[in-house]
């Protein structure tokens, strides 16, 4: 196959907005909402979980979660995960779920909130000693829905965004 026929507008919309969503997540002077930064990455991931195979989001998470595990102190954290939650949750769509927008919700829901949940934990209760509980109210939940925000504002990008860039530019969908 030739390298413009695999060249979509979804695909550059994607790619768009993961280097979008990188620059965003490890900038120093980051997005916050009462002390809580929602994930850029993650949930720009999970979109393209929905929109390429299985095994490209599984290289793309790969490849996003080394990038970010360069700013954190536990290396292989995040490539580990993405690659993990993005090649199962494909495979599941690919058999067994619908590609629509209430899939997307349910499962970006739950996996952000896994994958929010376990940085919790290993991040925080084991380095900084902090209660669970009051770690959990004031830096989880907010964090999880701010990241709940990001990941819907991305699959809507993606799903108008990718329309029009088809039909300006004539590249398949």
């Amino acid at each position: 196959m030739k390298l413009i026929e695999k060249i979509t507008g979804k695909r550059i919309v994607i790619y768009l907005l993961l280097i979008i969503s990188l620059f965003l997540e490890t900038a120093t002077a980051r997005f916050s909402l009462f002390g809580a930064e929602p994930c850029f990455v993650y949930p720009c991931l999970l979109t393209a979980c929905f929109y390429l195979g299985e095994k490209e989001t599984a290289i793309l998470g790969l490849i996003f979660g080394i990038l970010l595990d360069f700013e954190t102190s536990f290396i292989g954290y995040n490539a580990i995960f993405f690659a993990v939650t993005l090649y199962g949750i494909s495979i599941m769509l690919r058999t067994f779920l619908n590609r629509n927008v209430l899939t997307f919700s349910a499962t970006s829901l739950a996996t952000n909130a896994l994958y929010i949940l376990l940085a919790f934990i290993f991040y925080l209760c084991i380095g900084k000693k902090i209660p669970f509980f009051t770690g959990f109210a004031v830096l989880v939940l907010p964090k999880l829905i701010l990241s709940f925000a990001v990941a819907e504002i991305n699959y809507f990008i993606c799903y108008f965004v990718r329309d029009r860039f088809t039909k300006f530019w004539g590249i398949n969908k």
